[in-house]
């Protein structure tokens, strides 16, 4: 995860919610290299212990295939999950749905493509598992 000061400032803005919503959007977009990109969607189906994130592979580069996955983790933790990776070999949405989680906790994800060698990351993006 990324340290500097707009991380700094995307954490302290998910924290001022306090869980005023169970879905938060934090920096929609892509990144890319190498000609490959993928871009991280919104999480659904949120719930106490488990979420669906969503992700597009929107370029292979030139390459045949890709394993996309899904890295996530609790906001203010440094332990970083993945989902399993999945072969595709086309452009397209993915998703998974990744837990057990932490009933009413924030957590950040963000959309991985394994390119040819090259791993590109969507933006990290949020949201905070329900309380029942």
């Amino acid at each position: 995860m990324m340290n500097d000061s707009r991380e700094t400032t995307r954490r302290d803005a998910m924290k001022a919610l306090g869980g005023a919503v169970a879905v938060v959007g934090v920096g929609v977009g892509t990144a890319s290299g190498a000609s490959a990109s993928v871009a991280t969607g919104e999480a659904t189906d949120v719930a106490d212990i488990h979420a669906t994130l969503h992700g597009d592979l929107t370029d292979l580069g030139g390459a045949s295939s890709a394993d996309v996955y899904f890295e996530y983790t609790r906001v203010e933790s440094d332990d970083v999950e993945t989902s399993d990776p999945r072969t595709v070999t086309e452009v397209g949405e993915f998703s998974e749905t990744v837990g057990p989680l932490f009933a009413n906790t924030e957590y950040e994800y963000r959309a991985v493509a394994d390119v040819a060698g090259t791993t590109v990351t969507g933006d990290w993006r949020g949201f905070r598992t329900i309380l029942i």
